[in-house]
C-alpha cells in the first residue's frame, strides 16, 4: 500500500487538524455573544437559537461522515469546490435571514459544509 505524503510525521498531522478545527472553533465561539441580538433582530426565542445552533452541530457531524464516505469515491478537488459554494451559500443565507426559517437553513447548511472545508 502507498503512504501518503505525512506518513510518521505526527507533528505535521497534529498541526494539519489543528488548522482544520481552529476555524469552526472561532466561529462557534463569535456567535455565542451575537446569540441574544440575532435572536432579538429575527424574532426568535434563545431556545430556537439554542435549537439551530444544535441542528447546526449535528449538521457538522453528519457532513463529517459523509465527507469521509465522498472522499473515497469521488474526485476530492470537485467535492472541494462544491463544499466551499455551500458553506458561502449557508453563510449568506444565514446572513441575510429575513425570517428564522431562512437562518435555521443556513445555518444548517454551514454546519454541513463546515466539516468538509
Amino acid at each position: 500500500m502507498r503512504q501518503g505524503p505525512l506518513a510518521g510525521r505526527y507533528p505535521a498531522i497534529v498541526l494539519m487538524v489543528m488548522l482544520a478545527l481552529i476555524p469552526y472553533l472561532a466561529l462557534s465561539a463569535a456567535l455565542s455573544p451575537l446569540t441574544p441580538i440575532i435572536a432579538r433582530q429575527l424574532h426568535m426565542s434563545l431556545q430556537t437559537m439554542s435549537l439551530s445552533s444544535g441542528m447546526a452541530n449535528a449538521a457538522y457531524a453528519v457532513g463529517t461522515v459523509l465527507a469521509v464516505q465522498f472522499a473515497q469515491h469521488l474526485p476530492q478537488r470537485r467535492m472541494m469546490i462544491l463544499y466551499a459554494v455551500l458553506l458561502v451559500l449557508g453563510s449568506l443565507l444565514a446572513a441575510a435571514a429575513q425570517d428564522p426559517a431562512m437562518y435555521i437553513a443556513g445555518h444548517v447548511l454551514q454546519g454541513s459544509a463546515r466539516a468538509c472545508c
